[in-house]
């Protein structure tokens, strides 16, 4: 007969302050509940579940949901089990764009993250970002007296997204900011310094190994000639401003038709407001110009990055990810907005003139020459310190029970 689910959490709560001090923790081999819901997300977590894989103290359970099984955003679970074992498919179903039919997938999310959790009775889960996913995730998590631990977590954004990050953060028992403003930022919001890792970005970590598909390769996968110069377009929706999302995306579009400049174009995320940016995309679409994707796999994405003349949208990529091929990023109106950058960013307003003004800046070749990149999001290897300290940090009592420091 299996043990019950209180009886479990019951002999983990066992785990005082005062025995961890003596050190009767656990030392048996820990299970990490790993989740995922965003294609471009997955790739900042593969490092760690290397790392995870690799150490015999410890294992993962993988589970995915949202856009990784949705066919509208290309079923990126595909490209997940290139790289490992799925244990647990949490579907969302596919849902209309709008606020309500998110928050109400939302909401099955959280309910199936009960199930799933209970089921698998993990010493910890994992998440990573300030999606809505993440933030179901880590609650029915919370509701179970599982650890959370938060990868990504401390930024800002010009959206929701910078309202469900810190819920998130307070929600999660450790903290792996990726740099040293999200840092001071959870500790301001009162979090214990002793649960707070500043790693670095594990979206950086294949891309510094050079894990990514060759150039060459990529252009060749993609339809770019040798030598052909090319941009690289992700708009996310604007959540605050769902009705703009198609607006943004239009001029975006419409400025680089003007220029003319081959451009490799990923389809968005599945916040609200999406269909907007979609519709945008499709007016272009049959453009010999334009090359759109519902998704490229990450390690293509980086390799497409390696030789690309710009970035441009609002995505993090632009952000966190071009600094370190010194590719100059054009991000786009707000979405970003209050986020850390390096020299490389280019903010342009999400106008046409101004996106205009933006390109020509970014294509100049004496750009490139003058920013002197930070390198602001870490250098050394996210991955394996994060798993190093899933396995060290002491379980039970004094780390669920969370103190505020303010």
């Amino acid at each position: 007969m299996g043990i019950s689910w209180w009886s479990w959490r019951a002999s983990q709560l066992a785990v005082t302050p005062k025995k961890r001090k003596m050190g009767a923790q656990n030392k048996k081999k820990r299970t990490i509940a790993v989740f995922t819901g965003k294609r471009g997300g997955f790739g900042a977590l593969i490092s760690t579940l290397e790392a995870i894989e690799a150490d015999p103290m410890l294992s993962f359970k993988l589970l995915v949901t949202d856009m990784h099984l949705s066919t509208r955003f290309g079923k990126t679970e595909t490209e997940v089990k290139k790289w490992f074992s799925v244990a647990h498919r949490i579907s969302l179903g596919e849902y209309d764009d709008t606020p309500v039919k998110r928050a109400e997938a939302l909401g099955r999310c959280y309910q199936k993250m009960v199930k799933v959790l209970s089921d698998i009775k993990p010493d910890i889960l994992l998440v990573l970002g300030d999606r809505g996913e993440v933030l179901a995730a880590a609650y029915a998590a919370t509701e179970l007296n599982i650890p959370v631990a938060h990868i990504l977590g401390g930024d800002v954004a010009g959206n929701l997204d910078g309202n469900r990050i810190h819920a998130i953060t307070k929600l999660s028992h450790i903290h792996f900011p990726s740099n040293r403003d999200a840092y001071k930022r959870i500790l301001k919001l009162g979090e214990e310094e002793w649960r707070v890792h500043n790693v670095g970005s594990s979206y950086l970590d294949l891309v510094r190994e050079g894990r990514h598909t060759p150039n060459s390769e990529a252009r060749a996968r993609y339809g770019l000639s040798k030598d052909e110069p090319y941009a690289m377009l992700i708009q996310h929706p604007v959540t605050l401003q769902e009705k703009e999302s198609f607006n943004e995306m239009k001029a975006i579009l419409q400025a680089l038709k003007k220029d003319g400049i081959r451009t490799i174009v990923s389809y968005p995320c599945s916040d609200p407001g999406y269909t907007g940016v979609i519709r945008a995309i499709e007016m272009y679409a049959k453009e010999p110009q334009f090359i759109v994707h519902k998704n490229i796999e990450a390690v293509d994405f980086w390799g497409l990055m390696a030789g690309a003349t710009f970035f441009i949208g609002n995505s993090s990529s632009g952000l966190m990810e071009t600094p370190y091929f010194s590719l100059p990023a054009v991000n786009v109106g707000s979405r970003q907005e209050g986020r850390v950058r390096d020299k490389n960013v280019i903010d342009a307003k999400a106008t046409l003139n101004d996106i205009t003004r933006a390109i020509k800046r970014a294509k100049k070749p004496s750009t490139r020459k003058t920013f002197k990149n930070k390198y602001l999001f870490g250098r050394a290897l996210a991955g394996p310190h994060i798993a190093r300290v899933l396995k060290e940090v002491p379980l039970g009592y004094a780390l669920l029970r969370k103190k505020v420091t303010f």
